[in-house]
């Protein structure tokens, strides 16, 4: 393996999140995002038919708040996550942290209510399928059956739950990768018009050029005759054209 093919095949880890990206394309990326929150109505049916005491229940809603509003701001932040992978093998520090952070929320959440943190494991899968390498999709998907075994064997009656869990997560990981798919396609798409632009213009270049010293060559034989008719008889206008040749 050479170099180049090395290179191409090495995960990249970049700080910071670009600043060009539209204020509307990154809105409309959270809003598609926040379709995904319907899945929240579980841990909400969750809370609402529980007997825990009214702190642990506080507890739980402002927990479930947060971690809706980072889902959502990790869609609106890392709007060009695929497409940065994809193009340049790279991925950013503060979504990796992120997709990190979503993991230790459903954790956090499972202290409160283990039916609650069922109903939620969806959302890492979601960020990780339409915004991060294959391979944060697949170590999230391994810590999220190994989390939710572990719940299952100290909890029996968790397994309904845990059956509705994964009905979500494949839901959202079939449609993410169908998204990865078009997303694929799209960008050698484009990849393949951008070098049919650039040899277009290349072209247009060349032709200019080629007219152009064509043109020039021209007047060149045009002024060489000029001199030869004008140096006998006018010898200081054959040397002005000879000058300017």
């Amino acid at each position: 393996m050479n170099w180049a093919s090395r290179k191409e095949t090495t995960m990249a880890v970049i700080v910071g999140a670009s600043t060009s990206i539209p204020l509307r394309r990154r809105n409309r990326n959270a809003l598609a995002a926040g379709i995904w929150l319907v899945f929240l109505a579980y841990a909400v049916m969750s809370l609402q038919s529980s007997h825990l005491p009214p702190w642990r229940i506080a507890l739980g809603w402002m927990g479930l708040a947060i971690f809706a509003l980072f889902y959502l701001a990790l869609f609106w932040w890392h709007v060009d996550g695929l497409e940065l992978w994809y193009t340049k093998h790279q991925v950013r520090a503060s979504a990796i942290v992120g997709q990190i952070m979503l993991v230790v929320l459903c954790a956090l959440l499972a202290l409160v209510r283990p039916k609650v943190a069922a109903s939620v494991l969806a959302y890492p899968i979601a960020f990780a399928v339409f915004q991060m390498p294959e391979v944060a999709l697949g170590i999230t998907l391994a810590i999220e059956v190994v989390g939710m075994a572990v719940l299952v064997w100290v909890t029996p009656s968790l397994m309904a739950w845990a059956i509705g869990s994964a009905i979500s997560v494949a839901v959202v990981t079939v449609v993410g990768v169908l998204e990865r798919a078009a997303c694929r396609g799209q960008l050698a798409r484009q990849a393949e018009q951008d070098v049919l632009t650039r040899l277009e213009e290349r072209q247009r270049v060349a032709s200019d050029v080629h007219d152009l010293l064509g043109q020039t060559l021209t007047v060149m034989a045009m002024k060489a005759q000029l001199v030869e008719r004008l140096i006998g008889t006018d010898p200081d206008a054959a040397r002005a054209q000879a000058v300017e040749l």
